[in-house]
């Protein structure tokens, strides 16, 4: 994240508007700021009305078309797009992914495997403020980190017989 932001400047100011914006609670952000504080507000209300399943895949924008909002768009949080629209079960299901990439690359015990589960990490936290689950590359790198994870382990065992 440093690296990122030493060599795009514009984007640690965006980036720390929008984190200030989400944790402070505040209206004192850009318009873009304000607008996902809007959208953050939006799918919580969206999650405590619908926990377990949610509203269902687009069902946040569908809210916004029913509040005659101008930009009908995602909610910019993974986690929170991910709450409102597919509740509990659909989020567990898609972090419980996260979670064993995690534990088997801690399981393989290597640098690689180390780095791995740090960029997981850091995906988590860095999902509050931005969506990934729709774009296709962050999917292909979770799958490619997933396979690493396991055949990594899969190695050692035929080693060790």
């Amino acid at each position: 994240l440093i690296l990122i932001f030493k060599f795009i400047p514009q984007l640690k100011g965006r980036f720390s508007s929008a984190l200030q914006t989400f944790i402070n609670d505040s209206d004192n952000g850009d318009a873009s700021a304000i607008e996902r504080r809007f959208f953050r507000i939006t799918a919580i209300d969206l999650f405590k009305n619908h926990p377990i399943f949610g509203v269902g895949v687009y069902g946040f924008a569908h809210r916004l078309i029913e509040l005659n909002y101008s930009n009908i768009i995602y909610s910019h949080s993974n986690i929170l797009e991910l709450l409102s629209t597919l509740g509990i079960v659909g989020f567990v299901l898609y972090y419980s992914q996260y979670l064993k990439i995690i534990i088997k690359s801690l399981n393989n015990k290597n640098n690689l495997s180390f780095f791995i589960s740090i960029f997981i990490f850091f995906l988590f936290i860095f999902e509050y403020v931005f969506i990934s689950y729709y774009i296709l590359m962050v999917q292909i790198v979770l799958l490619l980190f997933y396979k690493m994870a396991f055949i990594d382990k899969l190695n050692v065992q035929q080693k060790n017989n």
